[in-house]
C-alpha cells in the first residue's frame, strides 16, 4: 500500500490483511479531525483482533495495531479520550490474557499498561470519583442539556476501562502497583452511571 493508495473510508473498511493495515498506519498523510475515518480503522482492527476466538494467527498483530490506531486517533485529533481509553485497555487485556505477558511490549506488559493508567489518573481514585459524581450531579428541576450526556459517556468509558484494568491486574507482579489498581477496581461501585440529585 503506497502513499498513492487512496485512504477513503470505503477502501479502509475493505482491508482484510493485517500487513495492509500496518502499512496504512505508518503513512505520513493520515487524516486529522476525521472521527468517522478513525472509527472505521478501529472497527477493522477490532474485527481482526476478535479472530482470537477462532484461533486466527494474525489476531495478536491486530491487537497491537488496534492500540496503535487508538493512540494515533487520539494524538491526531480524530477521536477523544472518551472514545479511546476503554478500547485501548480492553485491547491490552485481550492481548495479555490470550497471547501472554511480554515484557517491554506496551500492549502485553501489564506493568506498562498499569503504569500508563496510573500516570494519567493518579494513585488514589478518590479525587477522580468525586469529580465524576459532581459531573452528573444535577439539581431537581434543572433541565439536562447535551453536555450532560457527554459526561455520561465519559463515565461509561471510565467504568469500562476499570473493568478491563481489573483483568490486566491479574498479571501484575509488583505488589505496590497491584494494590493501587485494586483500589481503583474497588472504587468502581462508587462511580455513578446515572444522574445524581444533590441534597
Amino acid at each position: 500500500m503506497s502513499e498513492e493508495f487512496p485512504i477513503d473510508e470505503r477502501r479502509v473498511a475493505a482491508i482484510s490483511a493485517v500487513d495492509d493495515m500496518a502499512v496504512l498506519l505508518q503513512r505520513s498523510d493520515l487524516p486529522e479531525s476525521r472521527p468517522s475515518w478513525w472509527t472505521t480503522v478501529i472497527s477493522v482492527c477490532t474485527s481482526g483482533m476478535s479472530g482470537v476466538d477462532v484461533g486466527e494467527e494474525d489476531a495478536e498483530r491486530w491487537a497491537e495495531l488496534l492500540v496503535r490506531a487508538l493512540d494515533k486517533a487520539e494524538c491526531q485529533g480524530g477521536l477523544g479520550v472518551e472514545d479511546t481509553l476503554h478500547r485501548r485497555m480492553m485491547a491490552c487485556a485481550v492481548a495479555i490474557q490470550n497471547f501472554g505477558v511480554q515484557k517491554g511490549n506496551e500492549v502485553r506488559d501489564p506493568h506498562l499498561v498499569a503504569s500508563r493508567f496510573i500516570e494519567e489518573f493518579g494513585r488514589s481514585p478518590e479525587i477522580v470519583v468525586n469529580r465524576l459524581r459532581e459531573a452528573i450531579s444535577v439539581p431537581r428541576g434543572v433541565q439536562i442539556d447535551e453536555s450532560y450526556y457527554v459526561r455520561i459517556k465519559w463515565i461509561s468509558t471510565f467504568r469500562q476501562t476499570i473493568e478491563a484494568l481489573a483483568r490486566v491486574a491479574e498479571f501484575l507482579e509488583d505488589e505496590t502497583q497491584r494494590q493501587i489498581i485494586d483500589d481503583w477496581c474497588n472504587a468502581l461501585d462508587s462511580i455513578p452511571d446515572r444522574r445524581i440529585y444533590p441534597d
